[in-house]
């Protein structure tokens, strides 16, 4: 069986940088996945690899799968930010999302489904996800951040973009982007919560 580390040096920097958890939790996470990985060995050349559909994998939830759940679920995810923008920076060229909003879940599906029909060229053969769910639960009181909300439905979104591969050839990048909207039994939008940068770190492959 093979085996996948971190870069030294990227492993390093993580260790004394106050998001030194989240690169370790990181690699848990990938170590967790059972795949077989590989470090790359020096004086290697990159490989070409043909599509593998296989290796990219789209999930996406949006539950319960009723009419009226469905419905809240779109209010939610057609939210703006107060920004009016979902994105915010770049990791490796890929965009990082302030809001997760339709755009933003569209944006990374798409990522994944055109890496299914593309050819590589990369040091180790590319594996990449998106795992979107959005989960609609009624209240008669929900509380957050202080703030007390009455008899009131509540969509939890969350989104996991993981990428061994990018415009480096040797890093990856991996993200995890939450957003909760309040809405009253109307369906007016009434609290947005979880919007804001999202921090990224690179892995060494």
């Amino acid at each position: 069986m093979e085996s996948r580390r971190l870069g030294s040096g990227v492993a390093d920097a993580a260790m004394r940088s106050p998001i030194r958890w989240v690169a370790v939790g990181i690699l848990a996470w990938i170590l967790s996945l059972g795949c077989p990985m590989a470090d790359v060995v020096p004086g290697s050349v990159p490989k070409d690899w043909p599509a593998n559909p296989q290796r990219h994998v789209v999930t996406l939830k949006r539950m319960p799968e009723d009419e009226a759940a469905l419905k809240r679920i779109t209010i939610a995810e057609n939210s703006a930010s107060g920004t009016n923008a979902w994105a915010s920076g770049t990791q490796l060229g890929i965009r990082l999302p302030f809001a997760l909003t339709r755009p933003a879940i569209e944006y990374y599906e798409g990522l994944i489904r055109g890496y299914q029909k593309r050819s590589w060229k990369t040091y180790i053969e590319p594996r990449s996800l998106v795992d979107y769910s959005a989960v609609v639960s009624r209240h008669d009181a929900f509380e957050r951040d202080g703030k007390t909300f009455r008899d009131v439905d509540v969509v939890e979104m969350k989104l996991t973009f993981h990428a061994e591969f990018t415009q480096e050839g040797t890093h990856g990048v991996h993200f995890t982007k939450t957003r909760t909207v309040v809405l009253d039994r109307k369906g007016t939008v009434i609290a947005v919560f979880g919007d804001g940068p999202t921090e990224a770190p690179v892995f060494a492959i």
